[in-house]
């Protein structure tokens, strides 16, 4: 046992010290210790065949980018790492900008220019956003990932580089291959390791330091913090805009907030409307259990489990807001009198826990 266990704590240390190191050149940091993340952390460390294309999905905000600059630096410190941005950049610009143009070949081709390819030669190319590539340019694209030479726009003469490429979407890519939108042979020379950014929704524990971090990039000279019941509020929001969208709410509070600590009722209400539905996870999770352990007679009936979730709901809300109750019927989108009403229901019948 100890034989297996040292190899992955050897492993696991590399990766905190590169990534430590990669965070300090980074504006967005790469922290977390959730199953998912470490998985996909783990699989990028074991790549060590650098020629070999990777392509990174996940949805927008994940740390797409981040990830393949980590990668860079699994390489090597002196390797180049090229950034392109396919959606940023018009269709009739793009082929330039991966393979350069020689003088002359366009309007305003005033001097030879060497393209992304060229520039990332001996290193890594990191094409974003690849999915929205047109056919045409994907075409070329593949004849230059198959022979490893490329032609510059208006020029004759081919050039060896040696690159690999990392692409990134945040659509499925594989999908778009059936629907005839991409290229079934480049997807494959993209696809030669496979990397899959978790939602920050799936990595929860992580979001305590990644908000602690970003709170130490945008005010390093006060000591902010989160409190109990902000911090739960952040967790139980389901991020759809997963990391980039908790750094620019972490920015907002520390222009918008007294401080040092940020409480429940400096947050947004948007970030109580749109949960992640813990609840009902937590419900499937206890009737998964019940029913793998046989112990039917301890699963409540279904009104006795709803009306729990209810009030453990509603506590919820009333801690979130102090015990405001105006504030606590507007969190929970239902009238002042409603929530007396579920709260008086609950104090007659002893379910109510009244704080």
């Amino acid at each position: 046992m100890l034989e297996k266990i040292t190899p992955y704590r050897v492993l696991r240390e590399k990766n905190e010290a590169l990534l430590a190191d990669l965070n300090k050149k980074s504006a967005e940091p790469m922290l977390g210790n959730a199953a998912q993340f470490e998985e996909v952390i783990t699989s990028a460390s074991r790549i060590k065949t650098f020629d070999a294309n990777i392509l990174i999905e996940g949805e927008s905000g994940t740390g797409k980018e981040l990830m393949a600059r980590y990668l860079n630096k699994l390489g090597g410190k002196s390797r180049p790492f090229i950034a392109v941005n396919c959606a940023a950049i018009p269709e009739n610009l793009l082929e330039s900008e991966l393979f350069g143009h020689e003088k002359g070949s366009f309007t305003d081709a005033h001097e030879r220019k060497l393209g992304k390819f060229e520039l990332a030669h001996g290193g890594d190319l990191f094409l974003d956003e690849v999915s929205t590539m047109k056919r045409d340019l994907q075409a070329k694209m593949l004849r230059a990932l198959q022979s490893m030479e490329i032609c510059r726009v208006g020029g004759n003469v081919a050039t060896k580089v040696d690159v690999r490429v990392l692409a990134a979407t945040n659509e499925n890519l594989e999908g778009l291959v059936e629907k005839g939108e991409f290229r079934r042979d480049l997807f494959h020379r993209l696809r030669v390791v496979y990397l899959k950014m978790p939602p920050l929704r799936q990595r929860r524990e992580d979001i305590p330091a990644l908000a602690a971090a970003f709170l130490k990039k945008f005010s390093p000279d006060q000591e902010w913090r989160f409190s109990p019941s902000a911090m739960r509020a952040l967790q139980d929001y389901a991020w759809p805009g997963n990391i980039r969208e908790l750094e620019n709410l972490v920015h907002s509070l520390v222009i918008m907030t007294d401080g040092p600590e940020i409480g429940s009722t400096d947050l947004p209400e948007w970030v109580f409307r749109k949960r992640g539905n813990n609840h009902s996870l937590d419900a499937m999770n206890q009737l998964k259990n019940f029913l793998s352990h046989g112990d039917l007679d301890a699963l409540l009936p279904l009104r006795d489990y709803v009306v729990q979730m209810e009030r453990a709901y509603i506590g919820r809300a009333l801690e979130l807001t102090r015990g405001d109750k105006t504030k606590a019927a507007k969190l929970l989108q239902i009238s002042r009198t409603s929530l007396y009403e579920r709260i008086e229901e609950g104090e007659e019948d002893g379910g109510w826990n009244k704080n």
